[in-house]
């Protein structure tokens, strides 16, 4: 019996090693798949986030821009501008203000100058001509 309690006993040992061995690969197996699968996953994210990364630069450009384009629009100059364009092109005004719309009229034709007729010249003292003046004469 020994013999063959040998035999059995190598036997046992011998499918114990085969599913170790099989244990073994099937938990080294399983490691690679997860391996890999976490590997493809990392990838898509390391794309995903260059792809934003890529999105992030361009809204930041068009944010400066936009940035440069309000400080420009916000200087005193500006804002001059645009009060004085909206007074005299659509007759606006602040809230406190009141604007007053003259319509001027078509000046007059200009006169014609009569010229002076030159006096005519008396032998008259001085004192007498105004005394003709005043006194109505």
């Amino acid at each position: 019996m020994t013999t063959r309690a040998n035999s059995l006993s190598e036997l046992f040992d011998q499918q114990r090693n085969r599913l170790a061995i099989l244990l073994v690969l099937f938990v080294g197996v399983y490691f690679m798949v997860a391996f890999g699968e976490q590997a493809w996953r990392a990838r898509q994210l390391q794309a995903e986030a260059s792809s934003l990364s890529t999105a992030i630069a361009k809204i930041e450009r068009g944010n400066q821009s936009l940035q440069a384009e309000l400080d420009s629009y916000s200087t005193d100059s500006y804002t001059a501008y645009v009060e004085a364009r909206a007074r005299r092109d659509l007759n606006l005004a602040n809230p406190d203000e009141t604007v007053l719309l003259i319509h001027w009229q078509n000046p007059p034709p200009p006169a014609v100058q009569q010229s002076m007729a030159p006096t005519k010249r008396t032998d008259e003292p001085n004192w007498r001509r105004w005394l003709d003046i005043f006194s109505g004469h």
